[in-house]
């Protein structure tokens, strides 16, 4: 399937608090990625960068702009059926967009071959 960023973007707070009430999570040194596995044909996604990266807008738009490119770039090893948030952490800085996609293309491996998949419990 082919990207279309404004029909593969996770844009509902619906959906955001689906994803963190009752879905999983990775972690590396500078990303976290939330998803959840969903019944769609397609996947969806959103990227999030905290004021406490930067505080600077110029900056968090960049990070987002790299995130998209990467999975702009490589979209068909994104799996389908799945809504997930790359969620950039705080502290250590992130040079290029080539150490990002470093970083977050394991995560997505791994996140096709996560085995915890039988309905996990929600955080009511």
């Amino acid at each position: 399937m082919a990207f279309a960023y404004n029909q593969n973007r996770l844009g509902k707070k619906k959906d955001f608090d689906e994803i963190f009430g009752s879905g999983w999570y990775l972690n590396s040194q500078t990303l976290t990625l939330r998803f959840r596995k969903t019944e769609n044909s397609f996947s969806r996604f959103s990227v999030i960068v905290s004021t406490k990266v930067s505080k600077r807008a110029v900056d968090r738009n960049r990070l987002r702009r790299q995130v998209r490119e990467i999975l702009r770039k490589s979209w068909d090893r994104v799996p389908l059926g799945f809504d997930f948030m790359v969620i950039i952490k705080p502290g250590k800085k992130i040079a290029t967009s080539d150490a990002l996609a470093k970083e977050l293309w394991p995560m997505v491996d791994r996140m096709i071959n996560f085995k915890k998949y039988s309905a996990p419990v929600s955080k009511k």
